[in-house]
Parts: C-alpha cells; sequence; structure tokens
C-alpha cells in the first residue's frame, strides 16, 4: 500500500516527497526517457507457472471475452496449483498497494520484484522480451485509465525501440466477490491496455473466477501474491516478509487516499487486522509526515546492504 520509491542506478529504491497517484518504485538502471513504439517480430516467449512455454495471441478481444480458452486457463491453473513460496529479503524489491516497481536484469541489486496481500486487487506483470524489462504493479483499481499508460511509459524508459522482442503482459489477482469488484477491474485492465498503441501479448489470465475459492459460502482469492524473476521471467506464487524499505509510511500513504480499510475485509489475509493498525499507529505518530519525514522536501533514499536488507542513506548521495 501506499508510498513509492524510486532508484538510481544500481541504488534500489528512493522514496519520494509526499504526493498522488500510482508510486514509483524503479529499481537500478537509468532515468526514464522517452523510447518509440515497441514494434518488432516476436521473441523469446516468457516461462509460466510449470515450465510452459506461452503461446498467447494479442490481447485484442474486448473485455470479458470468452473465447479465451485453452493457453490461458491452463496457465491459470498451473499458477494456481503451486505451492506459496517465502521470499526473502536478497534482491527483493517489495511493490505496495498504487505502485509500480521497473528493472531490468542488468541491475545488480534487484533480480526480484513481487507483491501480495491482494483480494480485489490485481497484479500486473508487463515484460519486454528482447531486454528483460520487468514492470510490476499491483492495482486496485483507483484509476485504472492513468494507471496503464504508467506502466508503458517505465517499461519503454528502459528500453531502446532498435531493440527486437515483445511486450507481454500477466494479470493475476481478485476474486468472485459480493461487489464485483474484481471483475470491472479486470475488465478495466483488459481494456486500457487493449487501447494501447502499442503490440501488447495477453501471456496470463488468473484472475476473478479463475482465481476464486469458496469456503463455507463465502468466496476468497486462490493466489494472493506473486513474484518475477527478472532474469528468468518465471512468474510464481510468493509470499514476503520484507516489505520495505519504509513499510508502514508507504502503507499509510494508501490508506489515506481512500474511503476505505478494505474493500473486501472478509477475505483479507490472517495479518491485515495487524497491518491496518500498525499504520493506524504510525499516522498517530506523524500526521504531518511531510515535515518531519521529509526534512527540506527531499526524497529518502536507500540502497541495498551485502544482508539485502534496505539501508538508508544521505539524500543525494
Amino acid at each position: 500500500m501506499g508510498g513509492s520509491g524510486q532508484g538510481g542506478e544500481g541504488r534500489g529504491g528512493r522514496l519520494p516527497r509526499p504526493g498522488s497517484g500510482l508510486g514509483n518504485a524503479a529499481a537500478g538502471g537509468r532515468a526514464a526517457s522517452t523510447a518509440a513504439p515497441l514494434r518488432c517480430r516476436a521473441g523469446p516467449r516468457a516461462p509460466v507457472a510449470g515450465g510452459e512455454r506461452t503461446q498467447a495471441r494479442g490481447a485484442g478481444g474486448v473485455p470479458g471475452d470468452r473465447r479465451r480458452r485453452g493457453p490461458e486457463r491452463e496457465r491459470a491453473r498451473l499458477l494456481r496449483g503451486q505451492s506459496v513460496q517465502q521470499v526473502g529479503p536478497q534482491g527483493l524489491l517489495y511493490v505496495q498497494q498504487r505502485e509500480l516497481a521497473v528493472t531490468t536484469p542488468k541491475d545488480g541489486s534487484i533480480s526480484i520484484l513481487g507483491s501480495d496481500d491482494a483480494t480485489t486487487c490485481h497484479i500486473v506483470v508487463l515484460r519486454h522480451t528482447g531486454n528483460g524489462a520487468t514492470c510490476l504493479t499491483h492495482c486496485d483499481g483507483t484509476d485504472t485509465k492513468a494507471e496503464v499508460p504508467l506502466i508503458m511509459s517505465a517499461i519503454k524508459s528502459f528500453s531502446d525501440h532498435t531493440e527486437c522482442g515483445r511486450l507481454e503482459v500477466h494479470l493475476v489477482g481478485g476474486f468472485s466477490d459480493d461487489r464485483q469488484l474484481s471483475q470491472k477491474l479486470t475488465h478495466q485492465l483488459l481494456s486500457e491496455f487493449d487501447k494501447q498503441d502499442d503490440d501488447i501479448h495477453l501471456v496470463t489470465l488468473c484472475v476473478t473466477e479463475l482465481n476464486d475459492r469458496e469456503e463455507n459460502e463465502n468466496h476468497f482469492p486462490i493466489i494472493y501474491g506473486i513474484a518475477v524473476n527478472i532474469k528468468t521471467a518465471e512468474i510464481y506464487r510468493a509470499s514476503f516478509q520484507d516489505h520495505g524499505p519504509e513499510e508502514q509510511l508507504r502503507a499509510a500513504r494508501a490508506l489515506a487516499g481512500g474511503p476505505n480499510l478494505s474493500t473486501s475485509p472478509l477475505a483479507e489475509p490472517p495479518h491485515f487486522v495487524e497491518h491496518i493498525r500498525s499504520t493506524l499507529m504510525f499516522l498517530k505518530r506523524f500526521p504531518s509526515p511531510a515535515n518531519i519525514l521529509f526534512p527540506g522536501n527531499k526524497a529518502l533514499l536507500y540502497k541495498k546492504n551485502e544482508d539485502g536488507l534496505w539501508e538508508k542513506i544521505s539524500p543525494g548521495n
């Protein structure tokens, strides 16, 4: 939830000054720049759950198109059938709600992007097969129309338009909730990606009814979190102990920006109450974080140490 962090060359994360919208968490690599549309022949296809290779066509259908059969449903089945891997802090950049992170295999600090605690939210992975640039986003439907172009821009900022390859998107999350918030977000994401000028290939679709289980007449997500290996492009079910840097500050940003503590309280994971309590205590302790936590209106800078943990460094260093 909340917060954002954008890293410099090989530096890990940076928390910018407080603001609204989708937060950035760009790990390593160069600063963002404008790139031409990525239109080239198809490059190597990304592995998915169970080591299967992709066979997907472009996501050109309308949202909710029931003709999507076979490959997408099989990949969803394989992903659902995986055991959850516990991901440690080494090489990890954790993405909270309403954040995005982008990096490439050349990053010396970050090799895994991941996010969890998604109920009605969707986790989006967009990857360029040519250079391996990968963006992971935790979308909650706040402003999908604005978020998808941001995701596209993030990938293009790490891509050379002369490189061959294709853009592949993976959508995971949501369930059959009573208010149909998951279904709405699924439709929004598919629609907005379909509107982009670039050719985007839908590779993994494990959302809403494809990610739903029922217990005692209540519905829950099967998959709450995923991770993506930047170097191998493998996507797998995951949970995370390390949510840093500045977990509470970033969570407070998302919590303060919306009317609800949760859109689906019955489906939240066991640690949800503890997480909300600690975030509210943080807001009570720092009612005006802009003045106290961001002295001189400067961003907070972090890097990964030898143990894989985030270490605060002086701004501008």
